[in-house]
């Protein structure tokens, strides 16, 4: 696998949904993004990582979140059967393995913890 410096999603803009306080993370970070025709690793900023879940998010839903702090359950943009789409997209396309301890709502609650879930994750195994 060779190392990547951009991500697989193109530059990211912040737009007017997003408050300045989710627009403000700027730090990278190590994200492993495996999609069908790119198995690279590679190094994604915070940013692109929300917006990435934020864009799946708002495919399947039909709009995306407000806030990467809305709670997408609450509000309705994932029953319990997306939510099973969103854990099958998390594994498929950051090559993770999600198991029965992470199936907590707080782990998928909102944008935001779907993307310090992958995080953490992506640095357990990365120590391994």
């Amino acid at each position: 696998m060779r190392a990547s410096t951009t991500a697989s999603t193109g530059p990211v803009h912040c737009s007017g949904r997003w408050s300045t306080r989710d627009c403000s993370v700027r730090r990278a970070v190590a994200v492993f993004t495996t999609t069908p025709d790119d198995s690279r690793r590679g190094l994604v900023d915070v940013d692109a990582l929300v917006e990435r879940i934020n864009d799946f998010i708002g495919r399947h839903a039909g709009h995306a979140p407000e806030s990467i702090d809305t709670d997408i359950f609450e509000q309705g943009y994932v029953s319990s059967i997306f939510s099973v789409n969103i854990l099958t997209w998390v594994e498929k396309t950051f090559g993770l393995e999600v198991l029965s301890e992470d199936l907590r709502i707080d782990n998928f609650r909102t944008v935001r913890s779907i993307a310090d879930f992958i995080e953490r994750k992506q640095a357990a195994s990365a120590t391994q």
